[in-house]
């Protein structure tokens, strides 16, 4: 059953609205590392060459995104993962904040003039689910997606 209410993720070992416990976003953390990935989890590289099995740019591009989140949020890194913007103590305000900019991302990639430059729909992604994850939205932590 949802906790609502201020200090919820304190209630599970969390921390304000993050129902994850630094623990456990250090142990998701150091499983976003692409060389951590199970043999079945990615997909073949299109451009690798035949009887190798290497994490597709998609891919690697996503776990990154993830690896930025979760390093963010745990205080290793102090600039947002996609905005860029710096904040002293994190809040629930910046995460969903910053959720908004990934949604904003994964729009822009989509579309058919995108930048060149702009980070793909996958970096998007990782920011997405990772919040979503730290948020107690969804279950499955960000590294499992495949």
């Amino acid at each position: 059953m949802p906790v609502r209410g201020p200090g919820r993720g304190a209630l599970v070992g969390g921390f304000g609205d993050v129902v994850r416990s630094s623990e456990d976003i250090a142990r998701v953390l150091a499983l976003a590392a692409p060389e951590q990935q199970p043999h079945g989890w990615h997909r073949r590289d299109a451009n690798a060459r035949d009887g190798t099995r290497e994490l597709s740019k998609h891919d690697v591009n996503y776990l990154r995104s993830v690896a930025a989140t979760l390093a963010w949020v745990l205080g290793d890194c102090d600039e947002a993962p996609v905005s860029r913007t710096r904040a002293g103590v994190l809040t629930t305000k910046d995460l969903k904040v910053e959720r908004v900019h990934a949604e904003d991302l994964i729009e822009q990639a989509v579309q058919p003039l995108a930048a060149d430059n702009s980070p793909p729909l996958e970096y998007g992604e990782g920011v997405k689910l990772s919040i979503d994850w730290l948020l107690g939205y969804m279950t499955v932590p960000p590294t499992a997606r495949r």
